[in-house]
């Protein structure tokens, strides 16, 4: 992918939310986009996955059993898990976000978007993020994933899985992929 990443959209939360939705980043001026994740922090304890939806250009959520995808849970204290599914609603166990001893801790990541405004074309994504837990611990995931429907999209949503969980204090950025 040669080429010059050009910011579209910050978005930071400072505050404890649920879910966060980050609209208006895709428009026919680029085909690929590249999203950053950085001091994503939660704040209850018990661990908890982030899920996650495209917006169409109305900007609601995508909803529909057209999602596809393969998630790689990537820890260093027991065996590596995966998650797939096809026909699925959303983006299951996008990114882990919190360990297990009670704490949140910091994640970061980035997520690649392709054709995501095209009406021709399905939308494909792959990520991956890292966090280390409390306890010395590492937690990774990788993901690819395809929504199949050509529907033009608007940005794409972030929630928990886990009800009485919060995002805190992070910040996300969107970069499209301009063309030489």
């Amino acid at each position: 992918m040669a080429g010059n990443l050009e910011l579209v959209k910050t978005v930071t939360v400072s505050s404890g939310v649920s879910s966060v939705s980050i609209t208006d980043v895709f428009t026919s001026k680029y085909e690929v986009y590249k999203a950053t994740f950085t001091n994503l922090n939660g704040t209850v304890a018990g661990g908890s996955y982030s899920d996650f939806r495209f917006l169409d250009s109305g900007g609601s959520e995508i909803s529909t059993a057209n999602y596809d995808y393969a998630s790689l849970l990537l820890t260093t204290y027991t065996s590596f898990s995966e998650f797939k599914a096809t026909s699925s609603n959303e983006f299951d166990r996008f990114l882990h976000l919190f360990s297990y001893t009670g704490t949140g801790e910091s994640v970061a990541g980035e997520v690649w978007f392709f054709n995501p405004f095209s009406s021709s074309s399905y939308t494909f994504f792959l990520g991956q993020s890292m966090l280390q837990n409390v306890s010395g611990n590492g937690i990774g995931t990788k993901n690819i994933g395809v929504l199949k429907d050509t529907s033009s999209l608007s940005g794409y949503k972030l929630y928990l899985q886990t009800a009485s969980r919060y995002y805190e204090n992070f910040e996300i950025s969107t970069y499209g992929l301009a063309s030489n």
